[in-house]
């Protein structure tokens, strides 16, 4: 025995929604599994105005709304994703994007020789910076100053899909 897939759409808010749903108007139980019939109100009578409509639910897609299929074979013909990009990840996501992640060069320059220059103190005031357990600003500083800025440590990256920025 297989199960049917209907779809339907109710418009308002949550409450509407669910008074809507309880109401009775619509029965959410449609007809058994073997009948062809549309779904129906609890009172029997079929409803014109009934939002429910049965979908194809199949592979591979196994959709629950219904959808134009004319360019399925289309579209399947390609190579999925998985093959073109074997390897995915969310990208770079360090906790101080907006301090270590710039448009520019110059824009990261000018952050770089502030970590070289500038007090602690200062530096935690105009970058909004806080330390943490595995971060701290004097580690940042010490660091600056210790490989002493040089532009040619700062490195274009692919910040994320389509979106090159420096580091």
């Amino acid at each position: 025995m297989s199960g049917r897939v209907f779809y339907g759409e109710v418009w308002g808010t949550a409450d509407e929604k669910l008074k809507a749903l309880a109401s009775g108007k619509y029965d959410l139980h449609p007809n058994p599994p073997t009948s062809k019939e549309p779904p129906h109100s609890k009172d029997g009578a079929d409803l014109a105005d009934n939002p429910f409509q049965a979908v194809a639910a199949s592979k591979p897609l196994y959709l629950f709304k219904p959808l134009d299929l004319s360019l399925q074979k289309e579209y399947l013909a390609f190579k999925p994703l998985k093959q073109i990009f074997p390897l995915n990840s969310s990208g770079i996501c360090a906790a101080r994007d907006s301090l270590t992640i710039h448009l520019s060069k110059e824009e990261l320059w000018k952050v770089v020789l502030d970590f070289a220059n500038l007090p602690e103190e200062e530096l935690r005031l105009k970058y909004e910076l806080k330390d943490s357990q595995s971060w701290k600003i004097k580690w940042a500083k010490e660091n600056a100053v210790q490989s002493g800025p040089s532009k040619e440590n700062i490195q274009r990256i692919l910040y994320r899909p389509f979106d090159s920025r420096w580091t």
